[in-house]
């Protein structure tokens, strides 16, 4: 799922008024809506900190809302719930819909307006820190516009527990700050890692069906996918909830259920070969496990 690309951008071409020119970059935005709750996040001390959220903001905006952002050091993220904002990055502009989000990175010249519904209920937050230029390069997450796919029930926790801290204005809120802001970045940054990865694990599943007969250990396919072993459950666990071991089982027992219900029947011992099992005995308490039935309880209730 991809964020809509749009060829007009014409409705940028007036630039807000400046509210504000200082280290964070210049900041332009039209008169601020009633219905834009800032949430009271702690700034930044002089000093700095490794990665933080300086800003938050919750609520709905206008028809004439415009903000815009330039040579800024933060990273901005704006979480659409309802309506739409329209975006435009450098050249390109965007229609940012319902459950969608959109980035924008540091030093780079960005600007919204609401979509095509006149309003827009929406989360935005800034994240700051001398942790987040090497995170967004790590993560991915420096090069993407959007985010379509990404685990919003986590994101939506996270950030109720971040207003909630704001609220408190406790002496360790810098910190217990540091540490949300990173958990939230990692809901955004799976989300990334999650499509890049998706046609890698689908190659590698079609390799998987295609030799179910051989022996095939976590550590092979990690190699044969470029992870290693522990790599490779973290992101089958992450993507499928499951373990590449337990997707090669389910293969297995499918191709052996298609194989025991073929108008031309093989031995089970055959069956239990082309399956990945050397040993027939293996072979049925596997089946047996898997199905509540043995190999030829399955065949002979099929056939009546």
């Amino acid at each position: 799922m991809e964020m809509k690309l749009l060829n007009d951008c014409s409705m940028f071409r007036e630039t807000p008024p400046l509210q504000r020119n200082d280290e964070c970059g210049r900041i332009y935005c039209s008169p601020r809506e009633k219905k834009i709750v800032q949430v009271p996040i702690l700034l930044l001390p002089e000093s700095g900190h490794p990665l933080c959220i300086n800003a938050m903001f919750r609520g709905r905006a206008e028809r004439n809302y415009h903000y815009r952002q330039e040579l800024g050091i933060a990273l901005g993220v704006e979480y659409v719930r309802e309506g739409s904002l329209i975006a435009r990055k450098e050249k390109r502009c965007f229609l940012i819909e319902p459950g969608e989000i959109f980035l924008m990175p540091p030093g780079v010249d960005c600007e919204l307006v609401v979509g095509p519904e006149r309003f827009c209920v929406k989360d935005s937050f800034s994240v700051r820190g001398a942790l987040l230029k090497p995170y967004l390069e790590t993560s991915g997450l420096g090069a993407r516009d959007c985010l379509c796919d990404f685990d919003w029930q986590a994101l939506d926790r996270l950030l109720d527990r971040l207003q909630e801290l704001a609220l408190k204005n406790e002496p360790d809120d810098l910190r217990a700050n540091s540490v949300l802001t990173y958990e939230i970045l990692e809901v955004l940054a799976w989300s990334h890692r999650r499509s890049e990865n998706i046609p890698v694990l689908s190659n590698l599943l079609d390799y998987m069906r295609a030799n179910l007969e051989k022996t095939l250990s976590v550590r092979e396919l990690g190699r044969k996918a470029g992870y290693s072993e522990s790599g490779l459950l973290r992101l089958f666990r992450s993507v499928y909830g499951k373990t590449p071991h337990r997707i090669l089982v389910e293969m297995r027992m499918e191709l052996a259920a298609k194989l025991l219900l073929s108008p031309h029947p093989l031995p089970v011992k055959e069956i239990a070969a082309r399956a990945g099992y050397p040993n027939p005995e293996n072979f049925s308490t596997a089946f047996r496990h898997f199905y509540g039935k043995t190999p030829c309880e399955y065949r002979r209730t099929a056939i009546f």
